[in-house]
Formats: structure tokens, sequence, C-alpha cells
């Protein structure tokens, strides 16, 4: 035979309200938590982590301004467009930005913008037909330059 207690409706209402809050309670911690990219880490890693990656994002940007400054858009097929506007997107909303910075990320999307139309240019101009050469020189070769 079951247990069973007894209780008011009015304490056990009470005790029904405090399980329902203490689980919304746990559902918004749990979210918080994993909606933390250092979850468990403490002020010092953190701190730590957030100045390694400023130095190596501080660091691409070298090499971004690098390559887009000897790179022009017109000679070098399949700039990454898309990763150099997040990148400047990036830059733009780093911590301590600098003015410079801020402004090579202005030039970055430009820079993107007409490496994008380059390349839709380079994607619809008509193709050359394919020509075997060593057909060519027998045509010419053998003096029948109508064939």
């Amino acid at each position: 035979m079951p247990d069973t207690v007894t209780m008011d409706l009015d304490k056990f209402d009470i005790m029904r309200n405090q399980i329902k809050d203490l689980l919304a309670s746990n559902a918004k911690l749990q979210q918080e938590a994993a909606s933390r990219p250092m979850a468990g880490a403490n002020d010092e890693e953190a701190a730590a982590l957030i100045k390694s990656l400023q130095g190596g994002l501080r660091a691409a940007v070298e090499v971004c301004k690098f390559a887009v400054g000897n790179l022009h858009w017109e000679s070098i097929v399949g700039w990454p467009h898309a990763a150099l506007k997040e990148a400047a997107d990036v830059v733009t909303a780093m911590p301590g930005a600098t003015e410079i910075e801020k402004e090579w990320a202005f030039d970055v999307v430009r820079f993107a913008r007409d490496a994008e139309r380059m390349a839709d240019v380079r994607a619809n101009r008509p193709r050359p037909k394919n020509v075997d050469p060593a057909a060519e020189a027998d045509v010419f070769a053998s003096g029948n330059e109508s064939a």
C-alpha cells in the first residue's frame, strides 16, 4: 500500500509555486552559464585570454595590412572578400582599437567590395574557346590556312 501525505491545499500550492520558481531559476542560470564563453574561468584567466586574443588579432591585422597593401584585388584571383569584411567589423568593435585601425578597417571594406566586384566580373565574362596549339600548327604548316 502506497504511503500518503495529508496537508492543507494552501501549503501544497505554496510548495508547488516554490518548485516552479526554482525550476525556472535553474533553467535561467543554465542558459546564462552556457552562453558565457569562459564558463568556469576566474577573472585572471579571462583577462589573460582576452589579452592574448587581442594580441593575436593585432598580429592578424598586420598580416592583413601587408596582404591588402601588396596584393592588388585586380591581379589576385580568389580574395576572401567576405572574410576581409568580417575582419574589418571585428577590428572596429575591438576594445581599444585606435583611430588608425578603424580607418584601416574602412579601407579594407572598400578593398573587399572591389575584390568582390572583380570576382563577379571574372565569373560572368565569356570564356575563350579552347585552342589546340598542335592542331593550329598543323594547319599553318600545311599551308591550308582556310581550315
